[in-house]
């Protein structure tokens, strides 16, 4: 498995996922028209947003690895 690029840089659709499901990419590594601190952010917190529905649609089977998810996302979410 490997996350898609294009000239070094990471692609991802409008809700920041990756090729690969339940991988997000966000900021500077995107393949993006404008590169700003403000965008940057924009993009951490929809990374971060979908990410959280991505982990909620996978409750249901992956109960137990919900939390292990949760620590990462506030992890990242407080970086931000």
């Amino acid at each position: 498995w490997q996350v898609k690029l294009d000239r070094g840089y990471i692609l991802a659709d409008a809700k920041m996922q990756t090729n690969l499901d339940g991988v997000y990419a966000a900021g500077d590594v995107v393949k993006k028209d404008i590169r700003q601190v403000i965008t940057a952010a924009s993009d951490g917190a929809v990374a971060a947003v979908n990410a959280e529905k991505y982990i909620e649609s996978l409750v249901w089977y992956y109960s137990f690895r919900v939390f292990i998810y949760w620590q990462v996302i506030i992890f990242i979410w407080t970086i931000i």
